[in-house]
């Protein structure tokens, strides 16, 4: 298992298994693992911070023509 750490805390816990009953992970999968792990810790936050964005450009958009709206109702 490794943790799925961002910079906001841990996000989750990434568990691999192995179906052969006689094999054992070593130094080599566990680095892969951590590896896999920190991506994919990565590209969680990514997508959350691109949705928190996308979300507040769309708000901004709206605030906008609300103000443009009622700037032209004053104008009239």
């Amino acid at each position: 298992s490794a943790p799925l750490v961002t910079r906001h805390g841990v996000l989750g816990v990434l568990t691999f298994g192995i179906t052969e009953s006689d094999q054992r992970y070593d130094a080599a999968d566990a680095a892969l693992i951590a590896e896999f792990a920190k991506r994919a810790a990565t590209a969680l936050e990514n997508a959350h911070l691109y949705a928190a964005q996308t979300q507040a450009r769309e708000d901004l958009a709206r605030a906008n023509a609300q103000l443009l709206e009622r700037a032209a109702a004053l104008d009239r």
